[in-house]
């Protein structure tokens, strides 16, 4: 298999396709690009000053308790809003990929459509997936928990396997609903065969797939690193805004959000809709070998898992 090639082919779709980044979004695939509320040029010590003024009176502390609270009830719609648009966007990018590497036609408006359809199917497929992780950690715990409480020495032998079965467990899992998720849009088929398919392609090719979750790992965090360089360096034209402010904490924050927010989005998008695609050339690459990467197929004709 070829990865460079298969690197390069996500690159060169996502790149020329800009409306995926869309998907990527809002199907929370792209690096992390949050960054610190204080923001540069804060004034700490005046921060802790106003602080310390607040929470001296009850009063005070009155309101602030209302304002958290408030802030957390929004935090949680926001958490939900994201949550529902990933069972559209991701469904959606895998559709777009789909049309975009195996000889079809790609719309934005089409896809998003094929996201909606795909709804209730993905949301099963992610309750399937949170339910497999909460037993997987289950019996992880187990493993390393219970030989302990029998016979404490033991923890020598049991840490370690408890640390193996959680890990092997979690990359076997998390490879199969990846998969499984490519299955079920491509091949337009119930959660459970699309699982059954995700669960024979990492059986039947397990060191490709261990070699493409390196490798896939390895540009995310490379992504990440990058991104941590670039608001480095845009933090030096928000600590001036700051300082222009007159160096206060809220001047910072907002300073920071007008210089980071646009860029935050912007590189979200797109390190999402390419980590996605990279991921479903990777099943196309699995399910139709000696094929180019994406293939040449009908964009929605179905496929089957290739012998080992």
């Amino acid at each position: 298999m070829d990865y460079g090639e298969l690197i390069r082919r996500a690159f060169t779709l996502t790149w020329r396709n800009k409306s995926l980044w869309v998907f990527g979004l809002l199907a929370g695939f792209g690096v992390n690009t949050q960054f610190s509320v204080d923001g540069p040029g804060a004034d700490n010590e005046a921060l802790a000053l106003q602080l310390q003024d607040i929470f001296g009176d009850p009063e005070n502390i009155q309101i602030v308790t209302e304002q958290l609270l408030a802030l957390v009830g929004g935090a949680v719609i926001l958490m939900l809003v994201f949550f529902f648009t990933h069972l559209i966007a991701s469904p959606a990018l895998v559709d777009a990929v789909n049309k975009l590497a195996r000889g079809g036609v790609y719309r934005f408006g089409e896809s998003f459509s094929r996201g909606v359809d795909f709804f209730f199917r993905e949301l099963g497929l992610v309750l399937l997936g949170i339910g497999g992780a909460i037993a997987i950690i289950i019996l992880g715990t187990a493993v390393l928990v219970l030989p302990i409480v029998v016979f404490p020495l033991l923890a020598i032998i049991s840490v370690p396997v408890g640390i193996v079965v959680f890990l092997v467990g979690l990359f076997i899992w998390i490879n199969i609903l990846y998969l499984s998720e490519r299955a079920l849009v491509v091949r337009d088929t119930r959660v459970g065969d699309a699982v059954e398919e995700g669960y024979l392609l990492v059986r039947r090719h397990t060191g490709r797939v261990f070699i493409f979750f390196l490798l896939n790992l390895g540009l995310g965090i490379g992504i990440g690193i990058g991104a941590a360089i670039l608001f480095t360096l845009l933090s030096l034209p928000a600590g001036f805004m700051s300082a222009l402010a007159g160096g206060s904490w809220l001047a910072g924050f907002v300073a920071t959000v007008l210089v980071f927010w646009p860029v935050s989005v912007v590189l979200g998008g797109w390190s999402g809709s390419f980590l996605h695609a990279l991921y479903t050339l990777f099943y196309f690459a699995l399910v139709e070998p000696g094929s180019p990467p994406g293939g040449t197929a009908s964009s929605r004709g179905p496929v089957t898992p290739a012998a080992p």
